[in-house]
């Protein structure tokens, strides 16, 4: 059941024009394994939380894709960390992947089950190199080839944020892994 409430104090009111019901965007990418939803999330730095083995339980939970602002962390600016453990079903064995992290605000490393697959901007632990102020308006797409993903077990996506100021993290979708055949032909059409 759906309920809408609506008050309107004059003239026409209510949903007077559009098509109405549950749509599904046929534009968006059909990922291979969606992550978007709950990822583990703390603010700070430490490069030991890129490792797959690493116990995040006792982190904060954020919604991705989202604004950490959104979440509860008005006004942080400077490093976080993303951190997402999913099955990785045996289909997938001998298969290259696009890791899609979406829009990240503002600079991102990425890394899968401990192994560095991706970044933009340079970040290192006692430096950073941003580059390109509009960093925080680029897709992340990221090649991840099948020697480093575990088909039949768990995996660990981990995201290193570095936001310079106002709004931060992982924003806007799509989110998850798709097949680098897919990918390809997906992209082809897509531009």
């Amino acid at each position: 059941m759906i309920a809408v409430r609506v008050y309107d104090s004059k003239i026409d009111g209510g949903i007077i024009a559009g098509k109405i019901g549950i749509m599904m965007d046929e534009s968006e990418t059909q990922l291979d394994v969606d992550l978007r939803g709950v990822w583990q999330f703390a603010l700070g730095d430490n490069s030991r939380w890129k490792n797959d083995e690493l116990e995040d339980e006792e982190w904060e939970k954020v919604m991705v894709p989202y604004f950490w602002e959104a979440q509860g962390f008005y006004n942080y600016d400077g490093y976080a960390w993303y951190r997402k453990t999913f099955f990785l079903p045996e289909d997938y064995r001998n298969e290259d992947m696009i890791l899609l992290l979406g829009k990240i605000d503002d600079y991102d490393q990425a890394f899968v089950n401990g192994v560095k697959v991706g970044s933009t901007g340079y970040l290192s632990n006692d430096q950073i190199n941003l580059g390109d102020d509009a960093a925080y308006q680029q897709t992340r797409n990221y090649p991840v080839s099948s020697n480093l993903l575990k088909p039949g077990e768990f995996n660990t996506i981990a995201v290193r944020v570095y936001d310079k100021y106002v709004d931060g993290g992982i924003y806007d979708g799509p989110i998850g892994l798709i097949r680098q055949v897919r990918y390809t032909r997906f992209w082809r059409i897509s531009n």
